[in-house]
C-alpha cells in the first residue's frame, strides 16, 4: 500500500490517496477556519467565539476526541465550565462503566480529584481510561455543575470486574454463593492488578482487563447460575453489565467487528437513553449534556463498521424535543500524534494550519461543494467527517495523555 506525499499545487492542496485526488482550495480553507486563541485552559478569539455560539444553541454537545491527547480533556473541562456556568449545561457523559461515573459523581468522591484518584490507584480497572487529565476532568466537572444528582454519566461498558463482584457477593444471602463470588472478586481482583501494573498503560486500559479475557464469559455464566433468583435488582444489573461486556470483548477476541461495535453502539445508546429519560424526569427539561467519545462514536454518519453511531442517535433525540446537537471532532494536527499519521488524508483539511496554533475549522460549508465533486473523491474517513461533524478543533502539535502516573 502506497501513500503518496502531500503536494501544494497553486492555490490548492491536492491529496493522492490510493489514486483518489482529494484537492481544496487553501484560500477557500482558511475563510473557514477561526484561530483558538489564548489557551486551551483558558481559550477565547474567533475560534472560542463560534464554538460557544454554536454550542449554546444546543441541548446535546458531542465531542469526538482523538484518544489519548491531553488537551482533550484540559479543553473539555474549559467548555464544560462556560457551559455550566452561561448556559445551564448539567452533564458530561464519558466513555467509562456507568456505575464507577455514578459513583465519582456523589460524595465524597464528587469534585475531589484526590479522592477519585485515591479511588483509581487501588482500583485501577474501575475506569476505562485511567489517566491524570481524565480524573482532573471528571472532578472538575462535579464541581462546577448544577446537578443535584449524577453530574457524570458513565455511557460504556464494564471494564474493571472486582469491585462489581465484591458488590454482588454482599448483596447475597447465601453465605456459600456469597464466599463464592467473593473468592472469584479476589481472583480477579490479583489479574486486574497485576495487568494493569505490568501493562505499558493502553490508550484504553479495558485491553488489560480481565473482563476482555475470553476466560472470564465461562466464570460468569457460572456465577449466574449459582446466584439465580437470588440477586437485587442493583447487584442483578451489575452481574448482567459484567456479562454483557464480556460478550462485546469476546466479539472483539474472535475478530467479529460489526458484531463488536453494534453491540457495544446498542449498549452505549441505552444507557444514555436511559440517562437522559431520569434527568428529564428529575429537572422536567431536557437535560443539557457535554458528550466526550472516540471520533468514531460521535459522527453522525454510521462509524468505521458500519454501524449508526450514537452520534446520529443523538442528534434525532434532541430533535425529538425541539432541540439540536453540535459536533465538534478534535484531533492533533501537527507532530509525532497528528491525526495524518493514521489517516493521511486529513492533510487536505489541515495543512494551511500552522503546527502550534489551534484552530477551528467549520466542515458544514464544505459539504455542498463535497458533493457536488468539487474536491475529487473523499476517501471514507474525510467523508464520515465532513458529513458526520459540525467542525474540527485542530490542536496543532500535541501531547501525549499522562499514563504512568501510579
Amino acid at each position: 500500500m502506497v501513500l503518496l506525499p502531500l503536494a501544494l499545487l497553486l492555490l490548492a492542496q491536492d491529496v493522492d490517496l490510493l489514486g483518489q485526488s482529494v484537492r481544496i482550495e487553501e484560500g477557500f480553507l482558511k475563510a473557514l477556519t477561526l484561530p483558538l486563541e489564548g489557551s486551551i485552559q483558558e481559550p477565547e478569539g474567533p475560534g472560542w467565539e463560534f464554538l460557544m455560539r454554536e454550542c449554546a444553541a444546543s441541548e446535546i454537545v458531542a465531542i469526538g476526541e482523538q484518544h489519548g491527547l491531553a488537551e482533550v480533556p484540559i479543553f473539555t473541562a474549559a467548555l464544560f465550565e462556560a457551559l455550566a456556568k452561561g448556559h445551564d449545561f448539567r452533564y458530561l457523559a464519558l466513555e467509562n462503566g456507568p456505575w464507577t461515573m455514578h459513583r465519582f459523581g456523589a460524595p465524597p468522591f464528587r469534585g475531589d480529584f484526590g479522592a477519585i484518584e485515591a479511588e483509581v490507584r487501588a482500583n485501577p480497572m474501575c475506569l476505562a481510561f485511567a489517566f491524570r487529565e481524565e480524573l482532573a476532568l471528571m472532578a472538575f466537572a462535579g464541581k462546577v455543575s448544577a446537578a443535584k444528582h449524577d453530574p457524570l454519566w458513565g455511557i460504556d461498558q464494564v471494564t474493571g470486574a472486582s469491585w462489581h463482584l465484591f458488590a454482588i457477593a454482599d448483596a447475597l444471602d447465601d453465605e456459600d454463593v456469597s464466599t463464592e463470588v467473593a473468592r472469584l472478586a479476589e481472583h480477579v481482583l490479583e489479574i486486574e492488578q497485576r495487568r494493569f501494573h505490568g501493562n505499558a498503560a493502553p490508550a484504553n486500559l479495558g485491553q488489560a482487563a480481565w473482563i476482555s479475557l475470553p476466560s472470564s464469559i465461562r466464570e460468569l455464566e457460572r456465577i449466574e447460575e449459582l446466584c439465580a433468583g437470588q440477586l437485587p435488582p442493583e447487584a442483578d444489573a451489575r452481574l448482567k453489565g459484567l456479562r454483557r461486556s464480556s460478550l462485546i470483548y469476546a466479539h472483539n477476541w474472535a475478530g467479529r467487528i460489526y458484531a463488536n461495535n453494534f453491540d457495544r453502539e446498542t449498549l452505549i445508546k441505552e444507557i444514555f437513553t436511559e440517562r437522559w429519560r431520569t434527568a428529564l424526569r428529575r429537572d422536567g427539561t431536557p437535560p443539557k449534556v457535554v458528550v466526550k467519545l472516540g471520533s468514531s462514536h460521535l459522527g453522525r454518519l454510521g462509524n468505521v463498521a458500519r454501524v449508526p453511531s450514537l452520534g446520529s442517535y443523538l442528534s434525532g433525540l434532541a430533535g425529538s424535543t425541539g432541540g439540536a446537537t453540535f459536533h465538534l471532532a478534535v484531533f492533533a494536527s501537527a507532530g509525532d500524534l497528528a491525526i495524518s499519521t493514521d489517516y493521511p488524508s486529513m492533510q487536505a483539511l489541515s495543512a494551511h494550519l500552522a503546527k502550534d496554533v489551534p484552530a477551528v475549522l467549520d466542515l458544514r460549508r464544505l459539504r455542498e461543494p463535497a458533493l457536488a465533486g468539487e474536491f475529487g473523491e473523499l476517501d471514507p474517513w474525510l467523508e464520515s467527517l465532513v458529513f458526520g461533524y459540525d467542525a474540527v478543533l485542530f490542536l496543532g502539535t500535541a501531547t501525549p495523555i499522562t499514563n504512568k502516573w501510579w
